[in-house]
């Protein structure tokens, strides 16, 4: 690649959104291929944060409403944030022309939302009655609230830097986060773990390194 292709992509990208990766000085070759690195993880990690989220969703929505006896349990459970992001969601369907019915709520809340739903303020309300029905395979000592809101919290902030286009190639617990996805989603369903599994190129990906993307610049 010729130093004038370097320049038309800077100026497409911006300097802005490239300057995370070159803070060390580096080349013009690894800023690019860090980059696209990048970009290649954040796409390799669809599959786990997709079901992630889809599975943790149904699994807590399911439990609650068989707790409540009702599906509509979101104004006797939800408080403060929880309320202020439910009252959002209805707002938006209704300004849409949309009817806020139950399905399109919960397709509506956020995964901070479902996060949320395991902070302390929820104890004695639906934790921890529901953690075997919402995590019915998980061993039962990483069976407390505490730990799974812990964790999903980390999943949240890699779901929202992977969402708005964000460096993630130098985090070093990466690979142990992506782990850690794919074990939570089998505490919820081995079946969805599985399906997850067999598009799942994330392992690969991590692994190419951003000497891959430094050969296929190179041979444009």
């Amino acid at each position: 690649m010729h130093n004038g292709n370097f320049q038309a992509i800077r100026e497409v990208v911006s300097d802005a959104r490239l300057a995370p990766y070159h803070k060390d000085g580096s080349s013009e070759l690894t800023v690019l291929s860090r980059y696209l690195w990048n970009v290649a993880l954040s796409e390799s990690l669809y599959p786990a944060l997709n079901g992630l989220e889809i599975s943790l969703r149904n699994g807590l929505h399911n439990s609650i409403t068989e707790l409540q006896g009702v599906e509509d349990w979101f104004d006797s459970i939800l408080f403060g944030y929880g309320k202020q992001k439910f009252q959002g969601v209805k707002q938006r369907l209704t300004t849409q022309g949309k009817v806020p019915s139950t399905n399109q709520i919960v397709a509506d809340l956020d995964f901070g939302l479902w996060t949320h739903l395991f902070h302390r303020d929820y104890e004695g309300k639906i934790w921890p009655r529901l953690l075997q029905p919402v995590f019915p395979h998980a061993p039962r000592r990483h069976r407390t609230r505490n730990e799974f809101y812990n964790k999903l919290n980390g999943f949240r902030k890699l779901r929202n830097r992977v969402s708005h286009h964000e460096p993630i190639w130098h985090w070093k617990d990466l690979p142990e986060t992506h782990r850690q996805i794919v074990e939570v989603i089998g505490w919820i369903s081995p079946e969805k773990r599985s399906l997850v599994q067999l598009i799942d190129r994330f392992p690969d990906v991590h692994s190419q390194g951003i000497e891959h993307y430094q050969r296929l610049i190179l041979a444009i």
